[in-house]
């Protein structure tokens, strides 16, 4: 296994209660995708930077290991987001709701990847630990629906309303 996740749905509360829980913690800082620049232009909170695009991930970045992200840039629209499989960030893909159907959201990183020799590498043992008890934080904070997926109590309330959860 080298990635390992939480898959969600949130209402908009849900959302922005969860963000706030994970936040608070201090010791991530938020990085946006589809940089204009390979620069870490850290923040203390989300904020979307593309409001045209339906779907907008961030990385999540330990304060103390954000020296070491790698960037991958991304020649068709001249932009940069970080390497998930070789940089200490955890993605984050908010939920969305379009009419009655809200879209999971989940929590992801890789604890380890494959090197250009072929090689497996462990991430940072710290990385590690610190991701780790992030998607445990996730999961305390939500309502566990089945194997890896989980809710927030108002989508929920929404879902008994007549809202889908789809993938």
């Amino acid at each position: 296994m080298m990635g390992r996740q939480v898959n969600f749905w949130l209402s908009v509360k849900d959302q922005t209660d969860l963000e706030s829980i994970v936040l608070s913690k201090g010791s991530f800082a938020v990085l946006n995708s589809h940089s204009s620049a390979p620069e870490l232009l850290m923040k203390e909170r989300l904020e979307r930077i593309h409001p045209d695009h339906k779907v907008e991930r961030f990385h999540l970045v330990p304060k103390a290991l954000s020296g070491e992200i790698v960037w991958d840039h991304n020649k068709h629209n001249d932009t940069y987001d970080p390497d998930l499989g070789r940089s200490p960030v955890v993605q984050y893909n908010p939920c969305r709701i379009e009419g009655s159907s809200i879209f999971q959201g989940r929590f992801y990183f890789q604890a380890r990847y494959v090197d250009d020799l072929g090689q497996l590498v462990e991430k940072h043992a710290t990385f590690n630990k610190i991701g780790d008890s992030l998607l445990r934080l996730v999961r305390k904070n939500l309502n566990h629906l089945h194997s890896g997926f989980y809710a927030g109590n108002e989508a929920l309330k929404l879902k008994d309303a007549g809202f889908q959860f789809r993938p």
